[in-house]
């Protein structure tokens, strides 16, 4: 790999038009696959935000709604569990927290 990479330098030194020939066919190629490189990665990124938004809606709706009803079933048990009468601390923070909403709002 040294000397195919030492070989050219004599001629490319010796010579103005083919060093210059052989910098812009370095400088093309460059270009090309840096050009290659964002088509193909960015594109392939531009799609897939796509296709994770909607393969995400797809699944967070199936989810939502088996969520849905095992909320809907914990909420009815966890209100039979639940008893709140107004010496509870629960009731008092509760209602503390909503007499002082309703005053900041009526201010």
């Amino acid at each position: 790999y040294t000397l195919v990479t030492i070989l050219p330098t004599p001629f490319l030194y010796s010579s103005y038009r083919l060093s210059c020939c052989y910098l812009v066919f370095i400088f093309g190629w460059g270009t090309w696959n840096g050009a290659c490189y964002y088509i193909e990665v960015f594109a392939e990124r531009y799609r897939l935000q796509f296709i994770t938004v909607s393969d995400k809606d797809d699944a967070s709706v199936t989810t939502a709604e088996s969520e849905d009803e095992d909320d809907s079933d914990l909420f009815e048990n966890a209100l039979e569990d639940v008893e709140i009468d107004q010496t509870s601390e629960l009731y008092q923070t509760i209602a503390a927290a909503i007499i002082e909403e309703s005053a900041n709002r009526s201010e």
